[in-house]
């Protein structure tokens, strides 16, 4: 591969395999913490995650929640819309998204993201029951 500036910015902010694995690791830490309720230590081991690998996806939506369980509910609109830019068909995440901002009293963007939710587990359960339907069909090896 050409070292040109692309490719040297790309390689430079490319997770290494032991980053992902860190980030892993201090993202379960922080999601033991923060079932246990123990918020602050929550969030500075989401935020080690993210410092490991930027587009950690559960970090970025756990610290959505976290901030609007400590009641800064613009700042969990902007890191859980974050976490849909980088995984825009978790129906966990835009349900987070509704809660936030119906919390903010913005009502009809609420019921767009409660729709997407609902939309996107509609759409899963299709595809499972699709492909148990398939699977049915399939004739047995008697």
């Amino acid at each position: 591969m050409k070292l040109s500036f692309r490719n040297f910015f790309r390689l430079e902010n490319r997770a290494t395999a032991s980053d992902v694995a860190k980030a892993r690791a201090k993202f379960e830490q922080g999601l033991a913490l923060h079932q246990q309720g123990r918020l602050a230590q929550a969030q500075e081991s989401y935020q080690q995650a993210l410092q490991l690998q930027p587009e950690h996806f559960d970090a970025l939506n756990l610290l959505g929640v976290i901030a609007a369980q400590t009641g800064n509910f613009s700042r969990a609109v902007e890191l859980i819309d974050k976490a849909i830019k980088i995984n825009p068909d978790s129906e966990a995440a835009h349900c987070n998204r509704g809660n936030v901002l119906k919390e903010l009293k913005r009502w009809d963007e609420a019921l767009e993201s409660y729709e997407q939710a609902i939309r996107l587990k509609d759409r899963k359960s299709t595809r499972l029951n699709s492909s148990h339907m398939s699977e049915s069909r399939m004739p047995s090896s008697a």
